[in-house]
């Protein structure tokens, strides 16, 4: 479980990286905002997640992210935000289903709804560009 919980900051710190620095090429003011409202929400998640790690294991897990460099248009940066959403969704909803800690399993269900609307969201916005 160290290690998923160690995979899933990680992936929430970075997803939240690249949420900001798509909210910054778009010239859509309310696909700023979404972008920005979905980078706090990655921040938040990590956080829960940290708060978890610690009572688990004592310490808090503070994973460095590197920068991010854009490659391609808008369109398909977003389209690889989504598939890294996708694929953390779907790791959450597995831990969520076969989590034995009661708070871990009530986190993850809570996580992934967030994060099913993360993807909704940008396949709507991705098939509209």
């Amino acid at each position: 479980m160290k290690e998923l919980l160690q995979y899933f900051i990680y992936t929430e710190k970075l997803l939240s990286v690249l949420y900001r620095k798509a909210a910054a090429l778009t010239s859509v003011k309310s696909q700023e905002d979404t972008l920005l409202k979905f980078a706090k929400d990655a921040t938040d998640n990590a956080s829960y997640l940290n708060s978890l790690y610690k009572r688990e294991y004592g310490v808090n897990y503070d994973p460095m992210v590197p920068e991010v460099n854009v490659n391609g248009s808008y369109k398909e940066f977003l389209d690889e935000i989504a598939k890294r959403e996708i694929e953390s969704y779907q790791s959450v909803k597995t831990q969520a289903a076969f989590a034995e800690d009661q708070d871990a399993k009530e986190l993850f269900d809570y996580i992934s709804g967030i994060k099913a609307v993360h993807v909704w969201v940008l396949l709507d916005t991705i098939m509209k560009l």
